[in-house]
Order: C-alpha cells, then sequence, then structure tokens
C-alpha cells in the first residue's frame, strides 16, 4: 500500500520507473480542469468588448475612461480589432507635439511639486475585468483556477510596458475606515528592460499580510528563448490556496510554493490586461515634471522615442481562458472503476477488491487523483489489481493539494 498525504506535492515518477516523464496537469492534458463560460471568466476575443457586462476600459482604481497611467494617457479608442475581428489590439502610440494632453493636478508621485500639471505625450490602454454578482455581493470574478491567454508581445522597445496580471483588493487591520490593500499576481508583465531585450517576460507577486505590510517575493524574469512579438504564444498561470505556477506554451517557468498560504493571495481577483509606456525609459519631452525619468543603470533608453519609427506599437491577444477544479472536499472516495466524476475529494483510495486500470493513452484520457488530505494506493486481493500508466505516457499524477474554493 503506497500512501500520499497532506501538503505534500506528488508527481508520480518515484513509484513507478516505467513513467519516464510526467506530463504538467494542465487542462490541456486534464480533463479534471473545466473551461468557464465567457460569463464566468473567459473570452473569445472575435467581437466587439462586451462593455457592458464583462469588461471595462478603465483601471479598476478609476472611474474615467481618459486617465494617467505611467507616462501615457489610457483610452477607450486604443482599443482595436484585428485581422478578421479575431483579437483585440491594445495599441500604445505618441501623440505630436501640439496633441499633448495637459494633466493638472498631476496624480501623486508623477508630479515634482503636487499642484503643478504635467504633459503627456503618449497614449495606451486597459481592460478590466468587471465584477459578477455571486448571489449575495459583487465579488470579482477569478478566484482559484487556471488562467491563460494566447498573445503577441510587443518587443524590442525600451519604455513599452505591456502587461496581464491579476489584481484584487482586500480590507485589513482594525482602523476605521479600514485600510485596503492591493494584492497582485503579475503573470506576464514585461517592463521596459524585459519589453527591450526581445525574448524575456516578468513575472512577479505581491502580498499584503494580516497587518497590511506589504511583502513583494520579488520580479522573476522568464528567458523564452523565442522572440514575443514573432507570434502569438500563450501564458498562463495557475493559482491555488498554497501555490502560483507559471507556465509560458504550456511549460513550467516559476513556482512559488507556501503550504501556509500565508504568501498566497486568498481573495477572489480580477484580471487586467493593459499597455502602458513606462516613464522613467521613455524619451520624455523637457517641460516633462515626473519624479522618475532616469533609465535602469546607466543604460540609455533608444528606439522607440517621440518621431521615431516602430509607432504605433500593438500588444495582440486571441483569447482568455479561465478553468476551474470542482471542489468535492468532505468526501471520502473509494475507486472501483476509473470512471469518477475527477473533483477534489478529501480522500482518494483505491479498492482492494476491484481491478482499475490506469493506463491513459491521451490527454483526454489522463488521470490525475486529487485529494486535501491523502491518496492512497491499495494493495489489491487475489486476482485484482491496479495497473498505473504501462504506456509510460506520462499522463498519471497524484496530488495532495488544499482545497480549491475560497474561503
Amino acid at each position: 500500500m503506497s500512501k500520499f498525504e497532506k501538503h505534500t506535492i506528488f508527481i508520480l515518477m518515484l513509484l513507478f520507473a516505467n513513467l519516464a516523464l510526467v506530463k504538467a496537469q494542465l487542462p490541456l492534458n486534464d480533463p479534471a480542469w473545466l473551461l468557464q463560460t465567457e460569463a464566468e471568466g473567459s473570452e473569445d476575443f472575435n467581437q466587439a468588448l462586451d462593455t457592458n457586462s464583462r469588461w471595462y476600459p478603465r483601471f479598476p482604481w478609476m472611474t474615467n475612461y481618459s486617465q494617467l497611467s505611467s507616462a501615457d494617457i489610457t483610452r477607450n479608442t486604443n482599443l482595436l480589432r484585428g485581422a478578421g475581428d479575431t483579437t483585440l489590439i491594445i495599441k500604445a502610440d505618441s501623440l505630436a507635439e501640439g496633441d499633448w494632453v495637459f494633466v493638472d493636478p498631476a496624480p501623486d508621485g508623477f508630479a515634482q511639486h503636487p499642484h503643478e500639471g504635467i504633459h503627456v505625450c503618449y497614449t495606451g490602454g486597459i481592460i478590466w475585468r468587471k465584477q459578477i454578482w455571486n448571489g449575495s455581493a459583487w465579488v470579482d470574478p477569478y478566484d482559484f483556477g487556471y488562467i491563460e491567454i494566447s498573445a503577441k508581445y510587443p518587443s524590442g522597445y525600451w519604455p513599452l510596458w505591456p502587461a496581464f496580471w491579476m489584481f484584487g483588493q482586500i480590507s485589513c487591520g482594525s482602523p476605521m475606515p479600514p485600510i485596503v490593500y492591493d494584492n497582485e499576481i503579475d503573470i506576464t508583465e514585461n517592463w521596459s528592460t524585459v519589453s527591450a531585450n526581445g525574448q524575456q517576460t516578468g513575472t512577479n507577486i505581491h502580498m499584503g499580510n494580516g497587518e497590511c505590510d506589504a511583502t513583494i517575493h520579488g520580479a522573476v524574469e522568464i528567458n523564452t528563448g523565442f522572440t514575443l512579438s514573432s507570434g502569438f504564444h500563450k501564458y498562463a498561470c495557475e493559482w491555488a490556496p498554497d501555490r502560483i505556477i507559471w507556465y509560458i506554451d504550456d511549460a513550467e517557468v516559476r513556482t512559488l510554493y507556501d503550504p501556509t498560504g500565508v504568501s498566497i493571495p486568498q481573495y477572489p481577483m480580477t484580471v487586467i490586461l493593459n499597455f502602458a509606456i513606462a516613464a522613467n525609459d521613455a524619451w520624455l519631452p523637457d517641460d516633462w515634471n515626473g519624479d522618475d525619468v532616469t533609465p535602469h543603470g546607466n543604460e540609455t533608453p533608444t528606439g522607440w522615442s517621440l518621431n521615431s519609427y516602430g509607432q504605433p506599437q500593438n500588444f495582440e491577444i486571441a483569447y482568455l481562458k479561465y478553468y476551474k477544479l470542482e471542489p468535492d472536499c468532505s468526501a471520502d472516495l473509494t475507486l472501483s472503476s476509473t470512471s469518477y466524476d475527477r473533483k477534489v475529494k478529501k480522500t482518494i483510495k483505491t479498492s482492494a477488491s476491484s481491478t482499475l486500470n490506469f493506463n491513459p493513452s491521451s490527454p483526454s484520457a489522463s488521470y490525475t487523483l486529487r485529494a486535501t488530505d491523502a491518496v492512497t494506493i491499495d494493495t489489491p486481493t487475489g486476482s485484482n489489481s491496479v495497473t498505473i500508466n504501462p504506456s509510460s505516457t506520462g499522463y498519471f499524477a497524484i496530488q495532495v493539494l488544499d482545497c480549491p474554493e475560497m474561503p
């Protein structure tokens, strides 16, 4: 009998030597992941953007549809349709000098003197997913699950700042009014130097703990091995109560695991797709009043500036897919057949009096036994047996994880 208990992440490789490679248990190869509808959080950007019930073309903390992002003004006119109306394009561009936008008063952090305005010479765009009604309150639409986009990122220029990220606000502490802290998972955030590299993408996470202090796990830059602007690629994040795993083209590129859940967002979040211009790496006009106009290190931004070639630049998104695992976390399951509901159970064990054959021949037939407390492979009796993947496809795994539903 083999038993795997709580707070063990186990991909079944060690017990069965003939499993040369265990595939990541993703929606691509695991039917336990259920694709959510567009009303529930997915989106095929093959029609006009639904700004009535699904998307806002502004930041969650703003009320206007034209506001300062960084070195740019975000405009809903920068949300475009791709060829054949099959994609969403978020455009960034520069303005002729006569079209610069004067912002007065300047927002905090942008002006050297709080009451001085600034001229903005770039434009960008943004969308964020609206809240949904859960039966008793309006809440952010995404909780634990797998979130993926197919996108073509612009790259090769210094000040570009396209990003795919998750955002949520929580109240913590006891002051009145309570302190509001922002939680953030940056799935693919290509800030300035990363964008200029052409083959890198950035990941990050920002968290607030119970005392409302920031705990930042830090940016990790990923070398993809391909030029981001050359074509569409998949960028994804698996978010669970005890882990965050980043993926590019179905390959794991970063993992944050915390069995306590303290450093993992535990509240619903929204998804944001935006394209800004980073102020500290852009060529700015002489009357720019921003605080941060110095490039990183001693480097000089080149290649994308006012009146230069290569404008506008586009961040193009083909789809957003949101998948969830179904919880049944109080149930104990004894498997007498390999046909079961695939939900996350409290415990799973195989029946000693049954013959079981976990032999997936393709992704659509794969098996992942998921439980919150324990998974037990019992010793068969008599002529019964448990066969696990003799064809070595790798499409079998055991995961012992926290229940994938919000507290």
